[in-house]
């Protein structure tokens, strides 16, 4: 995704949603100091634990063990990084509601003037 744009959608009166990894977010993070506080928040999605995610990724079937390994190795350093972010979704496997529910609650929270 272009830098500009993001931060000009930013800094203007829009609403922008992206969806991105933690290295992501760490830029995000270094230029959130030029854009209005009420402007900003970032959320980590984790899943409910390591045992449930693996559950679901051996369940789709898509991918070898070796992969699956890869991946959680992967999810559990970024969930190692939560603290870093404004605020933390433990998701519901097969509730996508909940995940809703509580990101529109992390957005009303955080983005009220």
């Amino acid at each position: 995704t272009p830098k500009l744009p993001i931060i000009d959608r930013l800094s203007s009166s829009g609403l922008v949603i992206l969806d991105v990894d933690v290295v992501g977010a760490q830029w995000l993070r270094s230029t959130r100091d030029s854009l209005p506080r009420h402007r900003y928040i970032d959320v980590m999605l984790v899943p409910e634990s390591i045992d449930a995610l693996t559950d679901r990724l051996v369940a789709r079937g898509t991918d070898t063990m070796d992969k699956i390994k890869r991946r959680l190795a992967v999810a559990k350093t970024e969930m190692a990084r939560s603290r870093e972010f404004m605020g933390v979704i433990q998701s519901k496997t097969g509730d996508p509601a909940h995940d809703l529910e509580q990101f529109l609650n992390l957005l009303i929270q955080h983005l009220s003037p």
